[in-house]
């Protein structure tokens, strides 16, 4: 069997199947619907609510559960499941394409009944083309994503089912579908040496909202502060795409009508970063950008040691950002904004 690309370490993998075989096998359970081999495919007829479990249990309840398909028909709905007690009592991610959408869904099944914890679409076609998606669960976050953008949705504290040590697969439509592989690993909560989901700070995973607290200072003293609201996007959506550790983006207006300047007022523009030129010192990164107006651009690393993970607070100094002074009455150079990140 192949191992999956979404695995960190060998020793993290509890679990790697491909399907190259003729039936089912007995390391799968399966509990609803109608599951067979077909082609070294996994494949369910059609079942909404269908339910396929791996034997193999976890040491505790942090998993790492990712699957592939080899094409995606119209109107399927993927389900990644994980914490499982039984058929009545588990949590899983939904996965549904449609010709005009990708929707994730976030779930809890508790005594027979589903209710969804958080949810988000984007206007994407990717019906007909293979796919790979996953779920990340621990006691600190419940995340899913795709490959290339493993933290796409996630809550923070999602209150695990005791005694939920098992993960699977499962079918949320009547349309038939076909997993090609599947993998479940260790956590970092569970080895130190696997992969972790979304960014922390000491360990605390961020929420998907965070809120900048902007003070201006020096040649922009006289600019009201304010608060921006800063939500996690999906990269390929954002002005700095590809970052795969989390990425967080929001826009304020800032009113320096103390200034006399007749641009006032402006737009700024705020993205954050876990990561910081592989500084561990500082692990966070700032950019802060205005609308054009000022022409005001830069990057910042959180100060070293200026940052608290419980409750979140990362500090920044943004240096540079404007060229010379727009308030005749200030002065200075020694950094225009203060930044302060929390929750």
């Amino acid at each position: 069997m192949n191992t999956s690309p979404h695995v960190c370490c060998p020793d993290c993998l509890t679990l790697a199947d491909d399907f190259q075989r003729a039936t089912v096998g007995c390391q799968w359970n399966q509990r609803s619907g109608s599951w067979s081999i077909s082609t070294y495919r996994l494949r369910e007829t059609g079942n909404d609510d269908a339910v396929i479990i791996v034997q193999r249990t976890v040491s505790d309840m942090s998993f790492d559960a990712w699957a592939s398909t080899p094409n995606v028909p119209t109107g399927a709905i993927y389900r990644v499941i994980v914490n499982y007690v039984d058929d009545d009592n588990y949590h899983f991610a939904e996965f549904e394409f449609t010709s005009s959408q990708l929707t994730i869904r976030l779930r809890k099944r508790v005594g027979g009944s589903n209710s969804t914890l958080k949810e988000r679409s984007w206007d994407v076609n990717m019906v007909g083309s293979p796919q790979s998606f996953g779920v990340c669960f621990t006691e600190k976050i419940f995340s899913a994503g795709q490959e290339y953008e493993p933290y796409m949705l996630w809550i923070t504290d999602p209150t695990p089912l005791e005694d939920g040590y098992r993960a699977g697969l499962g079918n949320g439509a009547n349309v038939q579908i076909e997993f090609d592989q599947f993998s479940l690993s260790e956590h970092l909560d569970t080895n130190a040496d696997c992969a972790y989901c979304v960014c922390r700070c000491d360990n605390v995973p961020l929420p998907m909202t965070l809120t900048a607290h902007v003070t201006f200072k020096n040649s922009l003293a006289a600019c009201d502060p304010v608060d921006v609201t800063l939500e996690a996007i999906r990269s390929t959506a954002s002005p700095e795409p590809g970052w795969e550790q989390g990425q967080w983006y929001g826009t304020a207006t800032v009113d320096c009508s103390d200034c006399n300047q007749p641009i006032d007022p402006f737009d700024l523009q705020i993205t954050f970063r876990c990561g910081c030129q592989g500084d561990p010192a500082r692990p966070f990164w700032l950019r802060v950008k205005d609308d054009g107006t000022l022409g005001g651009d830069s990057t910042a690393c959180s100060r070293v040691g200026g940052f608290t993970c419980d409750p979140l607070s990362i500090k920044f100094d943004v240096y540079g950002w404007i060229e010379g002074g727009y308030c005749s009455a200030q002065s200075g150079d020694a950094g225009d904004l203060a930044i302060e990140i929390t929750t």
